[in-house]
């Protein structure tokens, strides 16, 4: 793990985008039809510096709904998807989570961002902070990849911890073969999947590994829901990591329902090299 020195002397800069006036943040429109792209949004007409990791703040104004979300950098009508389909399940008018990606942003980019919803007419609110190195490697990683998103339904991909209370359930596949190496991982777990949810809880596997021969990767990680479907059961889990080209990641569960309308939860990855 020597690429993920402390680096504190590098000296870390900081500059806001997606700040509309003195505290909103940028609003994003969905597509005018359900699984489809809105328009580019900008959050930042040049960046200040050349920025080595970016913090996406996100927040629901509007009904809930499954969206993906990309950042894109490029002039306006020449945008080039910088992070693609970061999955959001929301909740009516609630924060919805911050995420820290590592990725190198030159000084002097346009950055903005689109929304694509599982409905029409809905609406999530974006800012994102821009760093100068600090507590991660000193120079910014490349375009992250995305794994286990459906951007034709805009989710992500299902997985049951089967109908026994407290057991883990049987591994699900979120990619066959990873495209490039990873050296960062952020992972999107939601337990928002039932109509109704209940006070359940999970502790959740990340594996690799061929079928059948899957060696956990991080054990148990925990999460919760109420049934007032409160925002913070939603995770971004980050992970410094050294995972090969060609990989195949799998995730498995354990919950306390064995309601099938409640237990299953969704996941995505996101990996950096």
């Amino acid at each position: 793990m020597g690429s993920w020195a402390l680096g504190f002397d590098y000296g870390t800069k900081a500059e806001a985008a997606g700040l509309a006036a003195s505290t909103d943040l940028v609003a994003l429109s969905g597509g005018s039809a359900n699984n489809t792209k809105g328009a580019w949004t900008q959050l930042l007409a040049a960046t200040a510096f050349d920025a080595h990791a970016m913090l996406l703040v996100f927040n629901d104004p509007d009904a809930s709904f499954n969206g993906l979300v990309d950042i894109g950098i490029g002039s306006a009508g020449s945008e080039r998807v910088l992070l693609p389909d970061l999955y959001l399940r929301t909740e009516t008018n609630k924060f919805v989570g911050r995420l820290m990606v590592p990725v190198a942003i030159p000084a002097g980019t346009r950055l903005s961002a689109r929304l694509q919803a599982d409905s029409t007419v809905r609406v999530i609110d974006v800012g994102a902070t821009l760093f100068a190195r600090g507590f991660l490697p000193p120079y910014g990683l490349q375009r992250g990849e995305v794994y286990g998103v459906f951007v034709s339904s805009t989710s992500a991909t299902s997985v049951d911890p089967g109908g026994t209370a407290n057991t883990k359930g049987a591994w699900t596949q979120i990619v066959a073969s990873t495209s490039r190496p990873i050296r960062y991982l952020i992972a999107f777990i939601s337990p928002h999947d039932g109509a109704q949810l209940q006070d359940n809880g999970w502790l959740i596997d990340l594996g690799i590994g061929a079928s059948g021969q899957e060696k956990v990767l991080l054990p148990n990680i925990p999460s919760t829901s109420d049934n007032a479907d409160e925002p913070e059961h939603q995770q971004y889990l980050c992970l410094p990591c050294h995972i090969p080209a060609g990989t195949r990641i799998a995730c498995r569960a354990q919950s306390t329902s064995t309601d099938a309308s409640d237990r299953i939860i969704r996941v995505a990855l996101y990996g950096f090299g």
